[in-house]
């Protein structure tokens, strides 16, 4: 996954909050490329991406931190197809954190190995840890 070395510092200057959303757009489309291929071919994988404190809610559950791995790996296997998303810088002087954050909006359709086609959305808040990006909220519903 990206680095978030190169991001700028301040929003003060309109060409950083140019840069910054140019960057975000770009650590998005690579988290987005890379997230769901490896959701779908390799699951065992995934943990790497998420930081340790955080939040999963899959259709309107709450899957607690520890439990996590066992819960991705369990499911079905599965085939995304990324119908659109879009990407937010979340400015560092805005949230409470002081750190840069990334929101991606997902939305597309998958199937699960023994059921039918399904419209799914799913949000992301990534935040940056030192030099990685790493997801702390997931929020993954089906559009019924």
């Amino acid at each position: 996954m990206a680095s978030t070395t190169a991001i700028p510092e301040s929003i003060n200057d309109p060409e950083s909050v140019k840069e910054i959303s140019k960057l975000a757009n770009e650590y998005g489309s690579e988290f987005v490329n890379v997230y769901y291929k490896t959701l779908d071919n390799k699951r065992h994988e995934l943990a790497k991406y998420y930081a340790d404190e955080s939040k999963i809610i899959w259709n309107g559950n709450e899957i607690e931190s520890q439990n996590r791995q066992n819960f991705q790996v369990e499911l079905p296997d599965s085939t995304h197809s990324i119908e659109c998303f879009d990407v937010h810088p979340i400015f560092s002087e805005f949230n409470q954190t002081g750190h840069y954050m990334i929101l991606i909006s997902v939305s597309g359709s998958v199937r699960y190995k023994g059921h039918g086609l399904k419209l799914f959305y799913q949000n992301f808040m990534l935040k940056a840890f030192e030099s990685k990006w790493k997801i702390i909220s997931d929020c993954y519903r089906f559009a019924e």
